[in-house]
């Protein structure tokens, strides 16, 4: 009870708070995410690969050997799946995220301050990101790793010993394991919590020794440098993105900082998930944010305006602002808005006065009572609309996953997505474009629209000449252009059948004079139509 005496909220809140967290993952059959069924069958194959497993996945799919970027959640569902289902087997993997976080976030409050752990509270909304209902797993531990290594930094900054160097080693190796973002991210908080210090103890330092300075720089940046950067080198070569970044280092497009960048990060959209309603609670999360901030600064805290994670929270929106939202990946804006709320978060926390300051006696938003009352209603209210939400989305996931049950073991698979306003009012995000992960996972079979398995920087990949988006349809087709697609190509360019094609669509949404419609009636029959919406049609090949 000694945290509760000095900020008023025991660290009992927190955890359960936490708990409460994991309502939407474990309420539903399934988590809804539009990467996430894809991931699960690149770790279900990774593992039936290296086992012998279905004879026909070894004539689509090759292990790619060696660990890289983008790795993190793969060894860990390869463990999960030898004791678990794959749907639970998922969910343990999610809950392991959302205690990594919340633990990542509490160590990193406690390395800012004395008790700051208390004001982890802060973090708690961060958990569930746009980028996360985008099924970016890897992203997300990303996210959980830079508080770790951030908090470890912080802590020994001024030290180079072997205990110290293993622990950057080891942190590194997790940063560069899930995702690049999360090493640039770490090097560009580094660098700018070091500047103000070097400046300090150079305007200090200017009528005696350097020395200091150099020794600082050491143990400040060049010991953590010396694990990031050779690593993020790595993961550019090893995901092939070093020649694009060698081409656009050299003049990368920055942009102005628009209206609707603002917009959005103010709103809160980069940590609204499925439901819109969500956006309402996220954007009283910022709004929370701002009105300590203000408080803060108006208070006359020196504390405040002279704290390096003032800068560093400056410099990562200006950062977030200025980046184009396509430089080597996608989504650049989507994956960096919520680092800029981690380092908000991190300044109030930093800056925060003690219960005894007079400034909280003036200031009532600086009350840390009030503060986690706010957040635990932040909370709740955004962990019961993701909830709902979900609930109603599985019934949807259920329907999908169904048709499984009417297909052979082994088979290979094509799912194709058509209109369907109903489905796609549900989220924004595309969620059944890649739902058929689900479906491979539990028949055994090939999925030969797997966009991760395609890209080539993930455990399983296509063999050379069997990649569906080389030999049978571009990604614009198989995402806008689906009725354009004609599967018995497939087998005229490989010699490999495509077994099942699945439809995700409304009634009379595939044109009857396309160019699918007409193969589909020339080689496939309509074997099954799911249960109670009709929006799942599985054609079998017949010749």
């Amino acid at each position: 009870m000694r945290n509760r005496g000095r900020f008023g909220w025991p660290p009992v809140a927190y955890v359960v708070l936490v708990f409460v967290l994991l309502t939407p993952i474990w309420g539903p059959e399934f988590h809804p995410t539009l990467d996430g069924p894809a991931h699960l069958h690149v770790a279900e194959a990774w593992l039936d690969l290296g086992s012998g497993g279905f004879g026909a996945r070894a004539a689509y799919y090759e292990r790619l050997e060696g660990i890289h970027a983008n790795y993190l959640i793969y060894p860990i569902l390869w463990g999960l799946l030898q004791i678990a289902d794959p749907s639970v087997s998922e969910k343990i993997l999610l809950t392991f995220y959302v205690f990594s976080f919340a633990s990542a976030a509490y160590y990193f409050s406690s390395s800012l301050r004395v008790g700051g752990g208390t004001f982890a509270f802060l973090f708690l909304p961060l958990i569930f990101t746009a980028v996360f209902a985008l099924g970016f797993f890897n992203h997300a531990f990303g996210m959980a790793v830079f508080l770790a290594f951030l908090g470890f930094w912080w802590r020994r900054r001024g030290r180079a010993s072997v205990s110290t160097i293993i622990g950057y080693l080891a942190l590194g190796c997790l940063a560069y394991l899930t995702h690049l973002i999360a090493l640039v991210m770490i090097g560009f908080a580094i660098a700018t919590l070091t500047i103000p210090w070097m400046v300090k103890v150079l305007w200090s330092s200017r009528r005696r020794s350097l020395k200091p300075v150099l020794m600082g720089l050491v143990s400040r940046a060049l010991v953590p440098a010396l694990v990031t950067l050779p690593r993020l080198v790595i993961g550019l070569r090893v995901t092939g993105q070093e020649d694009a970044f060698r081409a656009g280092a050299g003049g990368i497009a920055l942009e102005w900082p628009t209206l609707e960048k603002v917009m959005v990060l103010l709103g809160g959209w980069s940590i609204t998930g499925h439901d819109q309603r969500e956006a309402a609670v996220a954007a009283g999360f910022v709004g929370l944010l701002l009105i300590l901030a203000v408080a803060l600064i108006r208070g006359d805290s020196r504390r405040a305006r002279r704290s390096p994670f003032l800068i560093l929270a400056g410099a990562t929106t200006a950062l977030y602002l200025v980046l184009p939202n396509e430089f080597l990946i996608d989504w650049v804006s989507l994956r960096m808005a919520p680092y800029v709320y981690l380092t908000w978060a991190a300044w109030l926390i930093h800056a925060m006065p003690a219960k005894a300051s007079p400034l909280v006696g003036r200031s009532w938003p600086l009350r840390p009572m009030l503060i986690g009352s706010v957040i635990a209603v932040v909370v709740v209210s955004g962990t019961a609309f993701r909830t709902l939400k979900a609930v109603e989305i599985d019934g949807f996931i259920g329907e999908y996953v169904s048709v499984g049950d009417h297909m052979a073991p082994g088979s290979s698979m094509l799912a194709l997505r058509l209109d369907y306003p109903e489905a796609e009012a549900l989220s924004r995000a595309d969620l059944f474009l890649q739902m058929v992960g689900y479906v491979a996972v539990e028949t055994g079979g090939i999925d030969l629209k797997n966009w991760q398995i395609h890209t080539g920087m993930f455990p399983v990949r296509y063999r050379d000449g069997m990649d569906p988006y080389h030999v049978l349809a571009s990604d614009a087709q198989f995402i806008a252009y689906p009725e354009t697609i004609r599967p018995t190509d497939y087998h005229a360019a490989t010699g490999h059948t495509v077994d099942y094609v699945l439809l995700w669509g409304e009634a009379g949404s595939l044109p009857r004079d396309s160019v699918l419609a007409a193969d589909l009636a020339a080689h496939y029959e309509l074997i099954h139509v799911s249960e109670p919406r009709g929006a799942m049609r599985l054609f079998r090949l017949t010749d």
